[in-house]
């Protein structure tokens, strides 16, 4: 362990061709455009809206979602899709409905101008797609089961071992694997706080995804900037002191492929790796964070989702536990859906009774939570069913700007669930999840030993004999 420890179907074609699935990054000198990152300690008093009204946009109640299904993009503060099939037909279509964080990521990425975008600001699929195969070059599907999973499932196997029989499995399990991979795998250093870092990226995530407008703040500045410096210095590191041609960081596999004939990297090329890393840093651990967080509260709630999932940890069953937590995220994901801005007006469900025009300008919530209930199209959707086709799951997205982490974030998630359900124990909830924003940041269970199967069949062979 490091000092961390101590202290496919909707995917576009070139996921589908090639899904992504260390050493600490050497210290280069502090930036003279940063000179307030390192005290930055606005992460301890978190911002929003009370978390009773956080918990219902979070997931809203289902005959919400049914008003959204039944009428025909509604609209309100701002247009609803939550049928399926017109899901589905916004998604599709990046050239009429685009994100709207595109030019602040770009400007969060390099901290200044315009900044340098990342995957998410291409609606054009020919430039999505080159920047995108670029990035499958540092993150190739090999490194899922030769580097993530076992970097995952070794991390995992010891924040249980350490745990008490009361823990914070949002800290000190489910984060804190996220930043143990950041480092390793990534080969981005998250400094001597890494709840800190960790943090950061939170708030950068939950600025460029909330809920627009998305207007620029000090807040957001200063949070980006906190954990920007990092990933400076993981590049700047990585090129002043080349790990050479065994080294299996993403860091390093960056730098090796743009560096120079002189060893150095163009002022170009060194900002286009640092918005890949960005971009995958700021999708990684906030959004994992966020789906085993309400994974937990799933299983938590749901006895049958909780046997089903400890069935197939203890039975060694990866594919089939990988099943159960994404059924279960369905019934609390990630968010509610993204938004999404209407660039030129546009007929949905052109042809049918249903037919919308949208028009330009208009803001656009995409409910891929609603969707994912449409009994049109997804049979019996109140049921958990852990064998229904992947189809039936929309977490990371769908069409050109699916998740390009979506094999990283499968094996981090379910190697972390299978070393927790492995503990043979019973699990409950010590207390409410506690939020910071819409993120969960705490959740405590506790766990009580339980007889294990060997044990009760000695027990009922003692008792006939």
């Amino acid at each position: 362990m490091t000092h961390l420890m101590e202290q496919e179907y909707s995917a576009s074609p070139v996921l589908q061709a090639a899904h992504p699935v260390a050493r600490g990054a050497a210290h280069v000198p502090a930036q003279a455009d940063q000179p307030e990152t390192r005290s930055w300690n606005k992460w301890e008093k978190p911002k929003g809206l009370p978390d009773f009204i956080t918990r219902l946009l979070i997931t809203p109640p289902q005959w919400v979602l049914w008003i959204v299904r039944a009428l025909p993009a509604p609209k309100l503060f701002w247009r609803f899709v939550g049928r399926y099939d017109e899901v589905i037909e916004v998604l599709s279509r990046p050239d009429v409905f685009q994100v709207p964080a595109a030019a602040e990521i770009a400007r969060l990425n390099d901290g200044e101008g315009t900044g340098t975008a990342f995957i998410l600001g291409y609606d054009d699929q020919m430039q999505h797609d080159e920047q995108l195969t670029r990035v499958m070059r540092a993150f190739p599907r090999k490194d899922i089961a030769t580097k993530v999973l076992p970097l995952a499932a070794k991390c995992a196997a010891q924040c249980v071992h350490d745990a008490g029989p009361t823990f914070d499995a949002v800290r000190d399990l489910f984060t804190k694997v996220a930043l143990h991979i950041c480092v390793e795998y990534f080969g981005v250093s998250v400094g001597d706080n890494p709840l800190k870092f960790a943090y950061a990226t939170f708030t950068t995530s939950g600025h460029l995804f909330g809920s627009p407008p998305i207007i620029p703040n000090d807040y957001a500045n200063e949070a980006t900037a906190y954990f920007r410096r990092y990933v400076r210095e993981a590049i700047r590191g990585e090129e002043a002191q080349p790990s050479g041609s065994g080294s299996d960081t993403v860091v390093a596999k960056f730098v090796a492929s743009h560096r120079s004939a002189d060893g150095t990297l163009s002022d170009k090329d060194f900002k286009q790796i640092h918005a890949f890393l960005m971009g995958m840093i700021v999708a990684f651990i906030p959004n994992n964070t966020l789906a085993a967080g309400h994974i937990l509260e799933v299983l938590l709630d749901k006895p049958v989702a909780l046997a089903e999932a400890e069935k197939a940890a203890n039975t060694g069953d990866d594919a089939r536990l990988e099943c159960v937590l994404f059924e279960a995220l369905r019934f609390m994901p990630i968010n509610p859906g993204p938004f999404r801005k209407c660039e030129k007006d546009y007929v949905l469900a052109e042809g049918t009774p249903r037919a919308t025009r949208i028009k330009a300008g208009s803001t656009v919530w995409v409910l891929t939570f609603a969707s994912m209930f449409d009994p049109l199209r997804i049979a019996e959707p109140k049921k958990f069913d852990w064998t229904r086709p992947k189809s039936d799951h929309l977490h990371f997205g769908f069409g050109m700007h699916s998740c390009a982490g979506l094999l990283i974030a499968r094996a981090h998630i379910t190697q972390t669930f299978k070393a927790l359900l492995q503990k043979r124990c019973e699990l409950k909830r010590a207390s409410r999840t506690r939020l910071r924003g819409a993120m969960p940041v705490e959740l405590c269970i506790s766990s009580k030993a339980r007889l294990s199967t060997v044990g009760l069949d000695e027990a009922s062979r003692g008792n006939v004999s």
